[in-house]
């Protein structure tokens, strides 16, 4: 082969390598951009609607502008009065890959609903297992001679459980591709009792001194502004509360010096410096 017959294929490979670059960066921008909730919201009139019409969703959004759709779903299986906003059209949640309610998906079928309403046993049967693959979907409804026959006699009702059964499916697969690290929600921190009193934290705490010895208390927190608190003595509940961020801010800014919890009273400028080290996200 000639010099100049091997430049121009290597020119050529090159090329063609450098094409598929450019369309592999393509794709996985175009993937990125329709993964964002902002282009649900355009594709899906509803959808958008129902969102711009709840405050706290707006709220969020504004704040996170980049949201994508898992991320939308890890937001409502944290805040169940979001979900809410869809109960009455469950079907957009699908737009984010999540499954509504079985009971208002079927709700929104109202011959359906009369038939189910009159077969209480199928009903309880279905709404007792609405996370099913297509295998499981299978062997519940071959399980029922009433389901069956609903089941073949409904083509919403088969339309229904399959394309459940499709996103369940869908979902784990995403499930299983992610690292168990991207499940951990916030900072989970132990401390003991006599540290809290110790750092002044805790102002007094109306316990046996025994007790106290051997108590323990487990911050936790899976949304921001929101601290649960669990206080355990040899391994058994004692004590529990949450604390909440924009409380202790407002007794602050009130210069209310103590939250009182009964047993326990909290230092409210120790126990903000305390959650502000400590429970991060």
């Amino acid at each position: 082969m000639q010099n100049a017959d091997r430049d121009k294929l290597r020119n050529n490979l090159t090329g063609d390598a450098a094409r598929r670059a450019t369309r592999l960066t393509a794709d996985v921008a175009r993937k990125a951009e329709e993964e964002k909730v902002k282009t649900v919201m355009k594709d899906n009139p509803v959808f958008r609607r129902i969102v711009q019409e709840h405050p706290g969703l707006v709220k969020y959004l504004e704040s996170h502008p980049n949201l994508t759709r898992t991320q939308m779903r890890d937001l409502l299986d944290r805040r169940p009065d979001f979900v809410s906003a869809f109960d009455k059209f469950p079907y957009e949640l699908m737009h984010i890959g999540r499954a509504p309610a079985l009971r208002l998906m079927i709700d929104c079928h109202p011959e359906l609903k009369a038939a189910l309403d009159r077969m209480i046993e199928v009903r309880e049967l279905l709404e007792s297992q609405p996370d099913l693959d297509k295998q499981r979907l299978r062997e519940m409804v071959f399980s029922n001679a009433q389901l069956k026959d609903l089941y073949d006699s409904r083509p919403e009702l088969k339309r229904l459980l399959t394309s459940r059964a499709e996103l369940f499916e869908e979902e784990m697969r995403a499930v299983d591709a992610c690292k168990p690290e991207e499940f951990v929600a916030g900072p989970l921190v132990h401390v003991a009792a006599k540290y809290l009193l110790q750092k002044g934290i805790a102002v007094s705490l109306a316990l046996p001194a025994k007790m106290v010895k051997h108590l323990s208390f487990e911050f936790s927190s899976v949304r921001p502004g929101i601290t649960h608190v669990l206080g355990t003595y040899k391994s058994q509940a004692a004590l529990a509360f949450d604390l909440e961020l924009e409380e202790l801010l407002d007794m602050q800014y009130r210069r209310i010096m103590v939250k009182d919890l009964g047993k326990l009273k909290l230092d409210v400028n120790k126990v903000l410096a305390f959650l502000n080290e400590k429970m991060r996200f």
